[in-house]
């Protein structure tokens, strides 16, 4: 299995990164828009419920981390960014990750990859193995993976008509 390269590594990245932050301000958005009308005054009770809003969106942000990338890579060991750059995330065995190994490595491995000035990240340019801090510490690999044309969907291999019409002679 041919090794995930660090550049793809880093444009899935930042792809998934942008998926999330979308999709994570629209559940802020709907969560203020739902709250709002707790927060709104200068009372002890509107302080109280501004700090809970914010609580509440740094909880929701760190939930919708876990479970994006346990549910994404449990399945199929592709992110959205995995997908447009065909690579995937597998055991280094080669085995699928579960769920938690997939959602830990996502959430956990990558705060540990990224609080030291993203060390852990560029570490994997400089591997023999390509693997970042959260690759070691999980037990997986980033390696190429030929993506199905298709998208996974079983079409029928186009066939050539078999009535071609009048020929033009």
């Amino acid at each position: 299995m041919e090794k995930g390269s660090f550049f793809n590594r880093a444009i899935a990245f930042a792809i998934d990164a942008v998926a999330m932050v979308v999709l994570s301000w629209l559940v802020v958005f709907l969560m203020s828009f739902l709250l709002a009308p707790f927060a709104g005054g200068d009372s002890s009770f509107a302080r109280m419920m501004n700090a809970l809003i914010g609580s509440l969106i740094a909880v929701v942000g760190i939930l919708f981390q876990f479970l994006y990338f346990g549910f994404m890579w449990s399945r199929d060991g592709q992110s959205i960014g995995m997908k447009l750059t065909t690579i995937k995330v597998a055991r280094r065995d080669g085995s699928p990750l579960s769920f938690f190994r997939a959602a830990l490595r996502g959430s956990v491995g990558y705060w540990i990859s990224g609080v030291i000035f993203f060390l852990g990240f560029i570490w994997a340019a400089f591997d023999k193995n390509g693997e970042a801090w959260h690759d070691k510490i999980f037990d997986t690999r980033v390696i190429k993976y030929k993506a199905d044309p298709y998208g996974g969907m079983n079409f029928p291999s186009p066939r050539p008509p078999t009535d071609a019409g009048p020929s033009m002679r």
